[in-house]
């Protein structure tokens, strides 16, 4: 089995397969999607013992998550990558934007990622939308 050297080289495979610059940060190797892909923000690759991992945030946003959830095939082969070898799972996380890992709030997540999606997919129709104006008083 071949060791992926280091963030370096993390990057480097990154970049090559999107054609993005990408950076290197902490223990990842990160690209930012800036224009052509509305659903995710960015991809990042990190190694966890002698695992690979690649990780992409989809959906945070309304944009991206209507962009994502709303795309059958996308949704579908997304979950078809557990088919294949690959491990997928969601991360549910409650947060403002940009707001600092240390204040987002993640809850034990006990939806299997292909539950998590049909939660998204099933409750994206009325998602955003008011029947009644309301109020807030903060």
């Amino acid at each position: 089995m071949r060791v992926v050297a280091d963030r370096s080289e993390l990057r480097s495979i990154l970049e090559r397969a999107t054609g993005i610059d990408g950076k290197e940060h902490d223990r990842y190797a990160t690209i930012h999607f800036v224009h052509g892909v509305i659903a995710a923000q960015r991809m990042s690759m990190w190694v966890e013992d002698d695992t690979v991992i690649l990780g992409s945030w989809i959906g945070e946003l309304k944009k991206r998550y209507s962009a994502f959830y709303s795309n059958t095939a996308a949704v579908e082969g997304l979950l078809d990558l557990a088919d294949h070898g690959w491990k997928v799972r969601a991360n549910l996380y409650l947060a403002y934007f940009r707001c600092p890992p240390l204040q987002r709030w993640y809850p034990k997540m006990l939806l299997s990622a292909e539950d998590y999606v049909h939660r998204w997919t099933g409750d994206l129709s009325p998602a955003g939308r008011k029947s009644v104006k309301s109020k807030c008083v903060v």
